[in-house]
Order: C-alpha cells, then structure tokens, then sequence
C-alpha cells in the first residue's frame, strides 16, 4: 500500500492529502496528487532527444501534440485550428 493511503482524514472529501490538506473524492484522484509532493513523473515522453516527464498521461498526450503538431480543434468562424480546446474557446471570444 501506497504510505499516503495507510492514514487520510475522512472529511467532506472522502480523502485528504497528509501533507497539504487537499481533499478528494476518490483514492485515484489522491494518488496523481501525491506525485506533486513525492516528484513522481511516470509518464515519459518518448520522442527523440526530448527527456519530458509527466505526472499525469493526459498530460503527456497534450505534450505530445508539440511535436506531432495535431490540430483538431478548428473554429468554425475563420477554421483557425488549435491543439487545445481551451486555447480555441479563448480564441473564439476574439470574434
């Protein structure tokens, strides 16, 4: 067993960072959370002479995109394209 799940705090959250007080609601959620305080990063980036390391896959993913340079979220108005959907709906506002 993982040394942050041996003691959490029940609380309106069902589990609570040792360290920080964080809460969450499930034990998943507290496990990618606890690599912030431990330094963990088991998600490598693969690509060549890029030594990228996440804490989270869809983290990793995202990365990714910089070096494929996948697009796929496109406005409708101008078909300006974007790697991130936030980046698109930020652009959208531009309109």
């Amino acid at each position: 067993t993982l040394p942050f799940l041996d003691n959490y705090t029940n609380t309106k959250h069902q589990y609570t960072c040792l360290l920080c007080q964080k809460g969450f609601n499930k034990t998943s959620h507290l496990k990618v959370h606890w690599r912030k305080h431990s330094g963990e990063r088991p998600y490598h980036c693969t690509w060549q002479n890029c030594n990228k390391t996440f804490t989270r896959s869809d983290e990793l993913k995202r990365h990714e995109r910089t070096h494929t340079g996948e697009r796929n979220h496109s406005c409708s108005q101008c078909e300006k394209k974007f790697t991130r959907s936030d980046h698109l709906k930020k652009h959208i506002k531009t309109h």
